[in-house]
């Protein structure tokens, strides 16, 4: 079998958030540990993390591609809802992205 590709390749750059990995590191029950990560991007200063079906709702804040958050809780159906949002140098939004994860 014979595959031919022809075309133009340029440098393709990966958008802010477009990889988020999440893991649940402990669960008993009620509250569970997640560690987040996702791409890289030189453009984004800050990123905001934060947890939907949490109550009360929460965020954190940081500067690197991952973070831990705890005490994260689900709706009752198990799922967790959380988002991360990247903000530029000059503060703007620059994408929003929501995450959801099964803990049962």
């Amino acid at each position: 079998m014979c595959v031919a590709v022809s075309g133009l390749f340029g440098t393709a750059y990966a958008q802010p958030l477009d990889d988020i990995n999440a893991t649940v590191l402990e669960y008993d029950d009620s509250l569970a540990s997640v560690h987040l990560t996702w791409n890289h991007d030189d453009s984004i200063s800050l990123y905001e993390i934060g947890c939907v079906s949490c109550i009360p709702n929460f965020s954190e804040n940081t500067t690197y591609d991952e973070i831990v958050l705890s005490n994260i809780t689900s709706l009752g159906n198990g799922i967790a809802i959380l988002y991360v949002i990247a903000y530029h140098d000059d503060s703007d939004m620059i994408t929003a992205k929501q995450v959801m994860l099964e803990l049962s």
